[in-house]
C-alpha cells in the first residue's frame, strides 16, 4: 500500500487524485468481484438508455446473459440502482437526461 499512496502523491496530477477519490467513494461497499459487477452492469444499462426505471434496468440485466440472470439476483440489482441514485444526486455527468 506504501507504494500506492507514494505513487499517488508523486505521479497524478490533482484532477486525477479528484477523480481517484470519487471512484473510492463509489464502490465503497462494493468491494466484492460479484458487486462490483453488479454496481457496473447497472450504472451501464442506465448510461446506455437514459431514465430507465429499475424494472426495465433489471429486464435489461437479466436477458444481458444467462449468466448475469443466474447471479445477479433482482435485489443485488435494486440495491446498486439505488445506490447510484443517491450517489448521482448533484452530479451533472450521471445519467443525463433524467
Amino acid at each position: 500500500m506504501k507504494e500506492v499512496s507514494e505513487y499517488v502523491k508523486t505521479k497524478l496530477k490533482p484532477e486525477q487524485i479528484a477523480r481517484l477519490k470519487q471512484l473510492i467513494k463509489l464502490i465503497t461497499g462494493f468491494q466484492s468481484a460479484l458487486s462490483l459487477e453488479v454496481l457496473a452492469s447497472v450504472a451501464y444499462v442506465r448510461k446506455e438508455n437514459p431514465c430507465i426505471d429499475l424494472m426495465q434496468t433489471i429486464t435489461k440485466i437479466q436477458d444481458w446473459s444467462p449468466r448475469k440472470k443466474h447471479l445477479f439476483k433482482e435485489k443485488y440489482i435494486q440495491i446498486a440502482y439505488t445506490y447510484l441514485d443517491a450517489f448521482s444526486q448533484g452530479k451533472d455527468d450521471l445519467f443525463k437526461g433524467c
